[in-house]
């Protein structure tokens, strides 16, 4: 691939992927000048298992379902990410630097869920609630400190499904509230 760093004033910038011929994998790259860039290794399944670059090196880890379960680095930074998977195999929790999201689905595999612990989010939610048709019809953003306080919550009306695209289309019609539902005694939102 050709970058220009400041066209047109300098010149190109050329960097190389090079993959491996019997399987098509991306098994290294090349930067501009000849530079290495980091090398890929791979799982006999196809997965990438490594990159090992100049400066580190990543290592990748599956889960016996073939999930990815780990990614860790060489030199500590930035932090492993680790994942777990419930038994549809969607991602239940993500796991980086002590911070844990922890995500919930309905049957339908559309995310209800996101809670955190740790971190700047700490403590917060994120729920989105559907209608009978799949559609998201409200995102609340909920504090665990206070269950009582709705920070903030998004609702949309939608009208049913129309076959007719052209009366559906002039029909569609959304009403969005933006609202902060305070316990008794709390005079202000966040």
């Amino acid at each position: 691939m050709t970058n220009w760093t400041a066209f047109p004033a300098t010149g190109t910038r050329v960097t190389t992927w090079n993959y491996n011929p019997s399987r098509g994998w991306l098994g290294s790259k090349t930067y501009d000048g000849g530079a290495a860039g980091p090398s890929y290794q791979y799982t006999p399944a196809g997965r990438l298992h490594s990159a090992l670059g100049p400066q580190h090196h990543h290592h990748v880890h599956y889960d016996n379902a073939g999930g990815l379960a780990t990614v860790g680095y060489s030199d500590g930074t930035p932090p492993g990410v680790s994942y777990t998977y419930d038994r549809r195999g969607r991602p239940a929790t993500v796991t980086q630097n002590g911070i844990q999201n922890t995500l919930s689905y309905n049957d339908a595999n559309l995310l209800l869920s996101e809670a955190y612990s740790g971190g700047l989010l700490a403590n917060l939610s994120v729920t989105s609630g559907y209608d009978q048709y799949l559609r998201r019809t409200s995102l609340t953003l909920n504090s665990h400190l206070n269950p009582q306080l709705r920070l903030v919550r998004l609702r949309q009306r939608l009208p049913p499904p129309n076959r007719d695209r052209q009366h559906h289309e002039h029909a569609i019609f959304r009403h969005v509230q933006l609202s902060c539902q305070l316990p008794p005694g709390e005079q202000h939102c966040l």
